[in-house]
């Protein structure tokens, strides 16, 4: 596939793979699928001739036309437009017959080194030729270098001729099979290539400004690895399309080749890329037809133009580099200015955060003071209601009570002893009064005695959930360990926690979870002992069965456990293995 040929072309001829006689597999898959991806070879002389004869007849009046002798004459006044890209030439001397052939002929006058331009256009009967000049004779005709002394102008159509004396050749070589793309003749007479959907558009970076229809082609481009064909009329922008694949592929590390039919085309191309300093531009040609600004770039010159562009680079570079340093240090200065706010502001966030955490810890204290309060109050509540109730049992032996104060009022009035009354009154009211301080001392004592009974167990509430929120904290570290359902049990049992009812569930589905696991590891070792017990009463004869049941109604019931007969299988995996058979081998 990867050999050097001479030509497309080959001859047919049968091939038969012959494998191996103790190769049942036949033909390896991989072989079959690259003889199936390689192309048909076929003798396509006659139908490549017969696709390119209709060009034939085209090539033949193109050369016709072309073939034409130089035209010289003598002009007597030549003048320039206003911004110096056309000349007028007045040649009296041209005869009738060649006025009709100067369109589109090369242009050279005595004295000046290369073609000047191009015929644009003529008028016989003004004795006028209106040439296109290239740009480096723009340039000397700015300058006032342009020398036109001679009066002596030559018409050439050298380079129309070979252009198409290179069209013909290219078509003989396609005739032959000798072009360098094999698949050229497909792609030109038979199918349309197709493209493949380039995956740079998301990445790319662009260096022109391009249309929608200028980036589709330089993607194109970088994407096609075979052949890819620009094709539009003139100001389409194809120079600038050429000059931003030559930039993408400086960017990929890549080199291009810039190639055309004329010398004023690349450097045309050229001319875009001289503001792109990583491009390093080598232009190789006949110097005579060079255009200036594409002869700095020559071998004997391209060396020089790239240390004064280094240069140029470095000197800019020099220049700009205090007004860079300015610039950052006065960003250094903000982001000083800045780091320091932010550290002030990350040591208010600090202080805001280690409050938070403070106020986290305490919140739970403060919620146990407050059901306390709570409780206290509700308590209060309480001894109000009982106070009520005390109040109007009073009010109602207050009221049986006076009755007999009014017939005490009446004895009084009937015993008119004033004096004798008043100190009876005096010493019947410090009797009451001693009475109610001592009723009223007593009720002291029991509220006192009550609240100090209600303080004892409210503190030692607080004591017993102080000591629970400590164990519960030292708890909080061991709960990652809880990875099975005895430990769960051995936590909950050394801390003393209760488990709620959803923690209840969870637990038990954790323990069905495990004796389904063990039931499941135990009902594979009784699936794997079934198998060997009925091998082993398959190899064994009746006698020894007999004797095998004697033995174990002798033996007392041993117990296992699962690790055990797991150890055991793992034991007699690694053992080698000995049959034992009631019949002798055959072979």
């Amino acid at each position: 596939m990867r050999g050097p040929i001479n030509t497309n072309r080959r001859l047919a001829a049968a091939l038969e793979f012959v494998t191996k006689p103790n190769n049942g597999a036949g033909v390896p898959l991989e072989l079959h699928t690259k003889i199936r991806q390689l192309p048909i070879a076929e003798e396509r002389t006659e139908y490549v001739k017969k696709r390119i004869a209709s060009w034939e007849g085209y090539l033949k009046i193109q050369e016709r036309d072309a073939t034409i002798d130089d035209i010289h004459s003598e002009f007597k006044q030549s003048y320039f437009n206003e911004d110096f890209t056309r000349l007028t030439l007045v040649c009296p001397y041209i005869k009738n017959k060649e006025w009709k052939q100067l369109e589109g002929l090369s242009v050279s006058i005595q004295g000046v080194r290369g073609e000047i331009g191009q015929v644009l256009k003529t008028h016989a009967g003004k004795q006028t030729v209106e040439i296109d000049l290239k740009p480096f004779t723009q340039e000397l005709a700015r300058k006032d270098q342009l020398n036109l002394r001679s009066k002596q102008a030559s018409f050439s159509n050298f380079a129309t001729l070979s252009q198409i004396r290179r069209l013909r050749n290219g078509f003989t070589k396609l005739e032959k099979g000798e072009a360098v793309n094999p698949n050229l003749e497909t792609i030109l007479f038979e199918k349309r290539p197709s493209v493949r959907a380039s995956k740079l558009q998301e990445d790319i970076e662009f260096h022109n400004n391009l249309n929608e229809y200028q980036r589709r082609a330089v993607l194109g481009a970088l994407s096609v690895e075979d052949l890819f064909v620009i094709q539009g009329p003139p100001g389409t922008g194809k120079t600038t399309v050429i000059s931003e694949i030559c930039q993408q592929n400086v960017k990929a590390g890549l080199k291009t080749l810039v190639a055309s039919q004329s010398n004023l085309a690349v450097d045309n191309a050229l001319g875009r890329l001289l503001s792109n300093q990583e491009i390093r531009i080598l232009r190789y040609g006949r110097t005579e037809s060079i255009e200036e600004e594409g002869k700095k770039f020559i071998e004997e010159n391209v060396a020089l133009q790239w240390r004064e562009q280094t240069l140029t680079a470095i000197e800019e570079a020099i220049l700009v580099f205090p007004e860079r340093e300015q610039t950052f240090k006065d960003n250094l200065t903000k982001a000083i200015a800045e780091l320091e706010k932010l550290e002030l502001w990350l040591e208010e966030l600090t202080q805001e955060m280690a409050a938070k955490e403070q106020a986290a810890i305490e919140e739970p204290i403060l919620q146990q003071e407050i059901q306390a309060l709570k409780k206290d109050l509700k308590a209060a509540k309480t001894e109000q209601q009982t106070y009520e109730a005390q109040k109007e049992h009073y009010e109602k032996q207050l009221a049986q009570i006076q009755p007999i104060i009014q017939q005490l009022e009446q004895t009084l009035a009937d015993h008119p002893s004033i004096e004798n009354l008043q100190l009876t009154i005096q010493e019947t009211s410090q009797k009451v009064e001693q009475l109610e301080a001592a009723v009223q001392y007593k009720e002291l004592l029991e509220q006192k005695q009550q609240l100090t009974v209600q303080f004892q167990d409210i503190q030692e509430k607080y004591e017993t959930e102080n000591n629970r929120l400590i164990i519960m904290k030292e708890a909080q570290k061991y709960v990652h360990t809880l990875t099975s359902y005895e430990r769960i049990q051995r936590y909950l049992q050394h801390y003393q926690i209760r488990p709620s009812h959803v923690l209840s569930q969870q637990m038990n589905r954790i323990q069905h979870l495990e004796d389904a696991k063990d039931l499941e590891a135990w009902s594979t070792i009784n699936s794997r002992l079934q198998k060997a017990i009925a091998k082993l009463e398959a190899l064994v004869t009746d006698e020894v069965k007999e004797q095998a049941q004697a033995k174990r109604r002798l033996q007392p019931v041993q117990s296992f456990s699962l690790q055990n007969l797991t150890g055991v299988f793992a034991q007699l995996n690694k053992a080698p293995l000995i049959v034992v058979s009631k019949k002798p081998l055959q072979s």
